[in-house]
Order: C-alpha cells, then structure tokens, then sequence
C-alpha cells in the first residue's frame, strides 16, 4: 500500500551533482547523471556515452579529455562489493551524451539543449571557447 502521505523524494540537479576534483576541475560522475537524463539501464547509458564520444572525437576534441574512465565500488546482497565501470565527465562531455541520447526520453528533451537556461548551462560556451583555445595552440 503507497503512502499518499509521504513526500516526493527529489532528483539532484544537474549542478548538485558537479564534483571538484584536487585540482579544482568540475566533473560529474555518468552514473550519478544517468537517472537525471532518463536512463534505468547502464548499458542503454553506456550507448549514449559512446555516440557522445564518437561526436567528441569527429568535433576535433580529444574524448580522454572529457570521457575519463572511472571505477565505482557497489555494495552487493550480503556486504559483498564489487567494482563498476564508470566515467569522470567534463561538462562538455555531459552536453554530448544529452545532445546523443534517446531524443524520446522526456529527461532528454528538457534538458534545454540549445536553450537558456539550460540543465547543461556553460557546455555550448565551454566548447566554444575550447575551440577558440585549440585554435590558437595549433597556429590557426
């Protein structure tokens, strides 16, 4: 029997789940972004992360750079653990695999792509700014 009582458990947001590693670079941890974006099932997640870095890559960028791989413990029945793979993901990175996933997914769809403000607000000046910074590395 459901409580009709009980307060909704409420989703981080976007930011909520940024992280700060040692160096003071953001990141967010694909796992911790795959319900926010929709998905129930790793590997449907997973699928999305490969299109996000196969788009990375064919945009001129390096895919390391955003998509850095990661391991996560889980507690298993009876106190058992076992490690998961996982992702660090730049904001960029967090941009892509919105903009390459399921276009059906209503988390997907109000992720504001392309709109402001935006669940992923900073990613479209991100790149252009990594862009602009690539550019004059290289001499263009």
């Amino acid at each position: 029997m459901e409580d009709k009582n009980l307060p909704a458990v409420r989703q981080k947001t976007f930011e909520e789940l940024k992280q700060v590693n040692q160096y003071g670079a953001e990141y967010w941890n694909a796992r911790d972004l795959q319900p926010l974006l929709g998905y129930t099932q790793w590997r449907r997640f997973e699928d999305a992360i490969n299109r996000a870095k196969t788009s990375c890559r064919q945009s001129g960028n390096t895919p390391e750079h955003h998509f850095a791989g990661a391991g996560k413990m889980i507690i298993l029945g009876k106190g058992g653990t076992r490690e998961v793979s996982d992702y660090h993901l730049s904001r960029f990175a967090c941009y892509l695999i919105a903009q390459n996933g399921d276009p059906r997914k209503p988390e997907i769809a109000r992720s504001g792509l392309g709109q402001r403000p935006s669940l992923l607000h900073g990613a479209e000046d991100f790149y252009r700014t990594w862009s602009w910074h690539k550019q004059i590395i290289s001499g263009r």
